[in-house]
């Protein structure tokens, strides 16, 4: 036979003596037991909202993950696209993409040299600079031929 309770659930103070029939006291008074209650009615919500805002997160990391996957098949066709167009334009989308991989490593870049067109994407040397090391070179080449024409002048 499971043992009365002999102290209140709520306050831990001690029960009143308890009755002949009926259920066994839980609660030392009523006060307790309507505290009690609004204890048990919070942890209630709050565990609702908690279910709430979980789900909620859940649908906004699945649009989220949906929208990137839909922005990777786009740039992804893009990049085909450019692939088959061939010159400038694959050369650009296979320096881009590049780029986009050694940037997300954060320590090394592409080097900037430009193509035809403007853009960057005529070389793909690893660089922490703006130019690589060979380009570098070659702008500091340009750059004193230069200086000897206007000294010519």
């Amino acid at each position: 036979m499971p043992k009365r309770p002999t102290s209140c659930v709520y306050c831990g103070g001690p029960l009143p003596p308890p009755a002949l029939t009926g259920r066994p006291r839980s609660f030392c008074s009523a006060q307790c037991r309507q505290a009690n209650e609004r204890v048990v009615v919070s942890r209630n919500l709050h565990e609702k909202e908690r279910r709430e805002r979980e789900r909620l997160e859940a649908e906004a990391t699945a649009r989220r993950e949906k929208l990137e996957a839909e922005v990777a098949a786009r740039d992804e066709r893009e990049y085909r696209r450019a692939i088959e167009a061939g010159g400038d334009a694959a050369a650009e989308a296979k320096w881009q993409r590049l780029f986009d991989k050694t940037s997300e490593k954060g320590r090394w870049s592409l080097c900037q040299w430009p193509l035809a067109n403007g853009e960057p994407g005529a070389c793909t040397n690893r660089t922490a600079d703006v130019y690589c090391a060979k380009h570098n070179r070659q702008l500091d080449r340009e750059s004193e031929q230069q200086r000897r024409r206007r000294s010519e002048l």
